[in-house]
């Protein structure tokens, strides 16, 4: 298993996004549902608890939450800073939102 640093990973994103092409917040659509299926297939929990902080990685956190909320799991988020986030956060935060 490889282990990258948050420069690599941005770099990795953003060649993807340049090179695919695919927006980033399908980008993280993308990666949250692989997520979601790996959490589908190995673990077998009614209910989860997710904390998000205000950045790109908390949008794939908001994602992975909405995902396990379409599933029928019951799902707690807790999100960090909710009025300074980053726009492909907001987009799934607002995704989220109309879900309640």
């Amino acid at each position: 298993m490889k282990i990258f640093s948050v420069k690599q990973i941005a770099n990795i994103d953003k060649f993807t996004i340049d090179n695919e092409p695919i927006s980033s917040v399908d980008l993280m659509e993308r990666a949250a549902n692989a997520f979601f299926e790996w959490i589908n297939s190995n673990l077998n929990f009614t209910s989860y608890t997710i904390f998000a902080g205000p950045g790109n990685n908390g949008g794939d956190g908001l994602v992975i939450a909405r995902l396990l909320y379409e599933s029928g799991k019951k799902v707690n988020v807790y999100l960090y800073h909710p009025r300074k986030i980053s726009d492909d956060c907001n987009v799934n935060y607002e995704r989220i939102q109309r879900k309640k």
